[in-house]
């Protein structure tokens, strides 16, 4: 929930053994949410960034695969 609050965070949710955050823009909300979860306790042991492809985008917007 804290990670919710972060400008920039379109969404969070734990996944896997981790937390999948969708922000607006990595570079400037990476900061911000690695200091919410130091200030709520968690330990963050690695951080990956994906940026979306046009497939990705056109499944978000469209809510279908290209293939659909």
């Amino acid at each position: 929930e804290a990670v919710k609050a972060v400008p920039g965070v379109q969404g969070a949710a734990a996944r896997d053994a981790g937390i999948e955050v969708v922000v607006d823009d990595a570079g400037s909300a990476l900061v911000n949410v690695l200091a919410a979860l130091d200030r709520a306790g968690v330990a963050v042991s690695s951080v990956d960034v994906d940026e979306p492809n046009l497939e990705d985008v056109f499944l978000h917007l469209t809510g279908k695969a290209l293939r659909d």
